[in-house]
């Protein structure tokens, strides 16, 4: 599945994303961190900045990305059957981690 490898090109796991620290959470605490977080980060909440400048640019730009990030780990940490192939993924990419740096 193309949107649980994605995870793996970039520095956090979907738990991250949502500071989720226990992958056994419940899907209604997942439900309400997701909700808590988008509240927090979503540019219509949080003001969007109109002018040009490249600093107000780049503010925009981290905003949408991390509500985009956040809106990507629901929709695979909701779904019981998408959340357990990534989480499979996710211990599978850490066991060759850990293999490959015990390995050297």
């Amino acid at each position: 599945m193309d949107i649980n490898r994605q995870v793996f090109t970039k520095s956090q796991t979907y738990y991250e994303i949502l500071e989720i620290s226990d992958e056994n959470v419940s899907i209604e605490q997942i439900k309400q961190q997701y909700q808590k977080l988008l509240l927090l980060h979503h540019p219509d909440k949080t003001g969007f900045v109109m002018n040009n400048d490249d600093e107000n640019i780049k503010n925009n730009y981290n905003k949408e990305h991390k509500v985009e990030s956040i809106i990507k780990a629901w929709k695979v940490l909701r779904d019981p059957e998408l959340k357990k192939v990534y989480d499979d993924e996710l211990k599978g990419n850490s066991l060759n981690l850990f293999y490959r740096e015990n390995l050297k």
